[in-house]
């Protein structure tokens, strides 16, 4: 990790946040946010150039959210978090999920 930056809920314009990051040359830029801030961040990151691979949390997962972006999303790396209930295998099924 190069740098972490942070922003109010109520932000649009993330283009200081964004240039801060941009200077540690990062490979990549994990991002956190909700659906408009997701999308205002890609845009943003797209009119920037910045040339890192984007990577996000699960707010991209739902096809409004990606219909939202458009082409925004294209190339942005998705994190999700996947279990099974009722594994089969005995080693992971001795573990509680809930």
């Amino acid at each position: 990790m190069v740098a972490a930056e942070s922003y109010a809920s109520s932000d649009t314009d993330y283009r200081s946040q964004l240039t801060k990051i941009s200077a540690s040359k990062p490979d990549a830029i994990y991002i956190v946010a909700m659906n408009k801030g997701l999308i205002a961040i890609l845009k943003q990151i797209s009119e920037m150039k910045i040339p890192a691979k984007i990577v996000t949390n699960w707010v991209l997962e739902p096809q409004s959210v990606r219909d939202q972006a458009g082409p925004l999303a294209n190339g942005v790396y998705l994190t999700a978090a996947a279990f099974d209930l009722n594994p089969s295998d005995p080693a992971i099924a001795k573990f509680p999920f809930i």
